[in-house]
């Protein structure tokens, strides 16, 4: 029972963490709930069922003034009335401030974080043969970003170039022995108010009351207008994403019969905008839209394209799509991707019509954290960065071919992290040092702007590999029929 009354308590405080304070008087009145009531099946469905009973009341409440709790005399009743009194000992935290806790705007824009009491929490987070590192479609992975199995390895030739990392800056002493690392919540009452509406809608073809247990996993609607957009919600990961409605969208590639249309279409980089008008259309964009932008920092250009490399006479390849990247800011540090790369909300923009075409990643930021042992020598945390990081290189060991690649002073940040748990993918948020390429050589097919090396003690003690995985674009085996 006291595994479950925790497991209760922890759901409650996502809800109202001044809860916390008042844990021993929850904790007995808790307790006598589920004595009066032992048939309840403790779960998810039963914690969100308690949390909509208490969202609806406060909706039938909202001009009730503030009100101090007295928790003996609240002790006293539960007595009397039982488990009902949880309900409404819960209702008033959510009342207390004279709103609705479920629809105000100061309610979804804070960043709630839960810490946990447990060291670990989250279990192991390293590199094993059952638990490479992952990253979940749709997330903000992939790209440049993209992580590869060591199965994957296989499939794939390595590098004809090797790349050899440098570092010649100062020695850090790092004398914290633990760090926090964050786990991403997500809050099923968006499946629940779905799924409510789902059980209302009358088409006369069925009787949708039928069904029981729906968890909407996602939902999706189109502008049907020139320059329609079509919004994506995804309940099971608390996230919405905008794309361009393509059927209302013009592409004048479509009426091209031949190569000399096309290449007439093809954008130059003088056809590029200033960095501060991209900017501009991006900023202009979500403050119409109304996304708080309260935990991340200023937009930035994502220019990576810029960087690729272009063999003497050959024209760059201008991206009709740029994008300007606004980095979540997670208690006072820049969140990055695996790949180096910084993580947050991101604005596609086409700059042939200079629209925006695209957000992703606007997401719900309520997390737990847990302290974690983190590797503080030096000279292990080099070692491994001089190796490529998190996103190792696979080369070929007989090749000639070796570019030295100079790194800079590390940073410490956070980088997302995604942890296969079962049939689901945990987001987390893991201390990392970020070695900066100090300088990109001509012809260099290297990418990242950073080589990422995760902090996690037991991140370590998994590495088994001298050899590289691939962070880069790897070249395909070519594959002839004998």
């Amino acid at each position: 029972m006291k595994k479950e009354i925790k497991n209760i308590l922890q759901e409650l405080y996502m809800i109202d963490p001044e809860l916390k304070k008042h844990e021993k008087d929850l904790q007995r009145i808790i307790s006598q709930l589920l004595k009066s009531k032992p048939d309840i099946k403790i779960d998810k469905r039963f914690v969100q069922s308690l949390k909509t009973e208490i969202l609806g009341k406060t909706k039938k409440t909202k001009n009730i003034k503030s009100t101090k709790i007295n928790f003996k005399w609240l002790w006293n009743l539960s007595y009397a009335l039982g488990g009902a009194i949880i309900v409404f000992v819960l209702m008033f935290p959510l009342i207390k401030d004279n709103y609705d806790a479920s629809l105000s705007p100061e309610a979804r824009k804070s960043l709630s974080i839960l810490p946990l009491e447990d060291e670990s929490a989250f279990g192991n987070i390293g590199v094993t043969s059952d638990n490479s590192p992952t990253v979940a479609t749709g997330l903000g992975g992939g790209g440049l970003n993209a992580t590869f199995s060591a199965e994957s390895v296989k499939m794939i030739a390595p590098f004809e170039t090797k790349f050899n990392f440098v570092y010649s800056g100062e020695k850090i002493n790092i004398e914290d022995t633990e760090m926090p690392v964050y786990k991403k919540n997500n809050n099923s009452t968006w499946s629940q108010t779905l799924s409510d509406k789902i059980k209302d809608f009358n088409s006369g073809l069925l009787n949708m009351n039928k069904f029981s247990d729906i968890d909407v996993i996602n939902l999706s609607f189109n502008e049907d207008k020139d320059f329609g957009y079509s919004v994506y919600i995804t309940p099971q990961y608390n996230t919405i994403s905008i794309n361009s409605n393509w059927y209302r969208w013009p592409h004048p590639e479509q009426d091209c019969q031949e190569e000399k249309c096309f290449e007439s279409l093809r954008l130059k980089e003088s056809d590029v905008p200033e960095d501060s008008i991209l900017i501009e259309i991006a900023d202009k964009f979500l403050k119409e839209y109304n996304v708080d932008m309260s935990n991340y920092g200023a937009g930035k250009i994502i220019s990576q394209w810029r960087d690729v490399f272009v063999a003497d006479g050959e024209d760059k390849y201008v991206p009709e799509i740029i994008s300007v990247i606004y980095p979540l800011i997670l208690q006072g540090q820049t969140v990055y991707e695996q790949g180096g790369t910084e993580s947050g909300i991101t604005v596609g923009i086409d700059i042939r019509y200079n629209k925006v075409a695209h957000v992703n990643n606007i997401t719900t930021l309520e997390f737990s954290s847990s302290k974690y042992e983190i590797e503080n020598n030096f000279d292990k945390i080099l070692e491994y960065a001089k190796k490529g990081g998190m996103n190792m290189g696979y080369y070929n060991a007989e090749t000639n071919n070796v570019i030295d690649i100079e790194l800079d002073k590390p940073f410490l940040s956070l980088i997302q992290y995604y942890k296969r748990t079962g049939n689901n993918d945990e987001q987390l948020f893991i201390p990392a040092f970020l070695f900066p390429i100090k300088e990109r050589a001509e012809g260099m097919h290297y990418m990242q702007p950073n080589v990422v090396v995760p902090l996690i003690k037991e991140w370590f003690k998994d590495q088994q590999s001298d050899g590289q995985y691939p962070g880069l674009v790897p070249k395909l085996l070519e594959v002839r029929a004998e």
